[in-house]
């Protein structure tokens, strides 16, 4: 009896312990994202008996999703327009809103490739038949790419070479297979992919900063945890990690 009214007590405790520990946040986060979050994400999970889960995406979508209402506790971005979005629309904790990063853009080819790309002037060249951008839409990365190559006068010349991905990593597939010629993508997406060398920075007086916002969403029913996460990403240890994947 007593050893039956042990195991009882002991499984009362686990099943306390497990509701207890059980607490999970859904971070949304910008596709370029997705390397340096999932390290954090394991890091903060240990530390505070929380268990993160990421949805990968182009910050766009993302901002589309929240807006649909999709059950999201943290929302970071790759660019302000984005986030601002849902500021406007009061979707998201104003307070807890903060930038935790940047990063820059630039050319790149997969390690293959013979084709010599030394500005973005030589993607008027005839042997280059293939320039893969993101979604100026939906894809920050493309906003920036678009912004550039327009402000640098040659966007028009080269629309018809150009291939859209959904996101920034798509791009990134396109140039690590050797299915496009060139990519443009994040400093940091280039570091990621051993088939891929980076051509050049595109130069960052071409386009608006690279920064990325982080901020809970309002309708988050884990409030304090997704803060706690916030608050985690922008310590000093964290910023290290960052800077330890290319960020800036």
């Amino acid at each position: 009896m007593l050893k039956h009214l042990l195991l009882l007590s002991t499984f009362i405790l686990s099943n306390a312990h497990a509701e207890e520990v059980k607490k999970e946040i859904l971070v949304s986060a910008a596709a370029s994202l997705k390397d340096v979050f999932n390290e954090l994400g394991k890091e903060f999970e240990t530390k505070n008996n929380v268990k993160v889960s990421f949805n990968y995406a182009a910050s766009g979508q993302l901002k589309q999703q929240i807006e649909a209402g999709a059950p999201v506790d943290v929302f970071a971005s790759a660019a302000q327009a984005d986030m601002d979005a849902l500021v406007t629309k009061k979707l998201v904790d104003l307070g807890s809103k903060v930038n935790f990063t940047k990063n820059g853009l630039v050319i790149i080819q997969n390690i293959k490739s013979k084709i010599e790309l030394k500005s973005v002037n030589d993607f008027a060249k005839p042997e280059v038949k293939k320039i893969a951008l993101g979604t100026a839409e939906t894809v920050p990365a493309g906003r920036y790419a678009k912004e550039s190559l327009s402000e640098l006068k040659i966007y028009d010349a080269i629309k018809a070479k150009l291939v859209f991905g959904e996101n920034v990593r798509q791009v990134l597939d396109y140039v690590s297979k050797n299915e496009v010629d060139a990519g443009v993508v994040y400093s940091t997406d280039a570091l990621s992919d051993k088939n891929v060398k980076t051509a050049f920075e595109i130069p960052e007086s071409s386009h608006k900063a690279i920064v990325y916002p982080i901020a809970a969403v309002a309708a988050s029913k884990n409030m304090k945890e997704a803060k706690d996460f916030i608050t985690f990403v922008t310590n000093k240890d964290s910023q290290a990690v960052f800077k330890k994947y290319g960020f800036r």
